[in-house]
């Protein structure tokens, strides 16, 4: 995905990315899905990009953005339903992988926010951001 991104980047410009990636205790069921760190980190840089920062979400902030988040999830499958009675099946089928993706954040998936610098620009001269 980087390589689409930092076409829309010129040389020397900063890209700011958020992903997530397995992390030691992740039970991930097809781990092809999800970089480890590692893997993540080489896939940011694989065209030679610089990593300028990284800052890997607390806990606390991936419990309460997806509390949050389930809370609009689960308001508006209850409308859809309200609307849609004959989809009833499918959506609370939606919102319980939800509820389980959730309980898996932070714990099996870490978080991430990455800077990068694109390549091909003057490394490690100061820009203004």
């Amino acid at each position: 995905a980087v390589g689409i991104l930092r076409k829309w980047v010129r040389p020397g410009g900063l890209m700011l990315i958020s992903d997530g990636f397995r992390t030691d205790k992740s039970s991930v069921a097809d781990p092809g899905t999800l970089p480890t760190h590692a893997e993540a980190i080489a896939q940011l840089t694989s065209h030679g990009d610089e990593l300028l920062l990284e800052r890997i979400a607390l806990q606390a902030e991936v419990d309460a953005d997806n509390a949050r988040n389930l809370d609009r999830i689960s308001a508006r499958a209850e409308a859809i339903i309200g609307r849609r009675p004959e989809l009833a099946a499918q959506v609370r089928a939606y919102l319980e992988a939800q509820q389980v993706e959730s309980a898996a954040a932070g714990r099996e998936v870490a978080y991430a926010t990455w800077l990068l610098r694109r390549a091909g620009g003057l490394q490690g001269a100061p820009h203004e951001l």
